[in-house]
């Protein structure tokens, strides 16, 4: 089968190199046809990614039509920002994993990114999250991630994710997964505010694991399940994004104090 990885940043160049590493061809869309060249150039993603090699089955290229071109799966890896925009001009893949992390509010309701995806496209849509730092994933440092949607859609991103350093759990409640990637930023950034103001880690502690409580009685009133913020995607991303040196949410927050 063929991919395409919608997204040259930090997070769809390891989701590529995951990809193209286990012989899958994969196609690694950019925006701009100059990231895309120096991409092919380089075999490395310098600006995101540097240090990284890319395999010999990852072909970076700015031609949407090109990149989407016999594809099975189009893997959305897009700023939440330029979600809507993106997809507008792009032609359509069979069916989508959202990889990207946000919460959008449109007609007077919450909506998650695989939602706005199934919206702009009518096709079938699973979502990936987890404990997923790009930096570790594409030097093949050991983690786990889960894959949401359609019980068979869920089992179609395992199978074709999972590897000995990439283990994908499945489950069914999408909408939860998505929302514990969107609201442990709010506590990673108060995370982050903690330690530049140098208050100890037994108020970080307190902080998480209160917050960790308050995230799951929102999520569950806007449709999660209570038992997906205890797992890879609530607790297990919030633990990740709070404590370590490559989040950019825990160190916007102690820039910020």
């Amino acid at each position: 089968m063929k991919v395409a990885i919608l997204g040259a940043g930090a997070w769809g160049t390891a989701l590529a190199v995951l990809l193209a590493s286990k012989g899958i061809p994969t196609a690694l869309w950019a925006r701009r046809k100059e990231q895309a060249e120096e991409l092919r150039a380089r075999r490395e993603n310098k600006d995101y990614l540097p240090g990284v090699a890319l395999p010999a089955y990852l072909y970076p290229t700015a031609d949407p039509e090109e990149a989407l071109e016999g594809v099975e799966l189009a893997v959305v890896a897009l700023p939440s920002k330029a979600l809507e925009e993106t997809l507008r001009a792009l032609p359509l893949a069979p069916w989508y994993l959202s990889a990207t992390k946000g919460l959008f509010f449109q007609e007077g309701r919450l909506r998650t990114p695989s939602e706005v995806v199934e919206g702009l496209t009518g096709r079938p849509v699973a979502v990936l999250s987890g404990p997923n730092h790009a930096e570790e994933v594409a030097r093949f440092l050991p983690t786990a991630s889960v894959a949401a949607g359609p019980l068979e859609l869920a089992k179609r991103v395992q199978e074709l994710f999972s590897g000995p350093t990439f283990r994908v759990y499945t489950s069914q409640d999408r909408r939860g997964v998505e929302l514990g990637g969107a609201l442990k930023t709010i506590l990673a950034l108060a995370a982050g505010m903690v330690d530049g103001l140098r208050l100890g880690d037994n108020a970080k502690a307190a902080l998480l694991t209160r917050g960790l409580r308050e995230m799951v009685r929102f999520g569950t009133a806007l449709g999660g399940e209570e038992a997906t913020f205890y797992g890879l995607s609530g607790l297990g991303d919030l633990l990740a994004t709070a404590y370590s040196l490559h989040s950019r949410n825990r160190g916007a927050g102690e820039r910020l104090v």
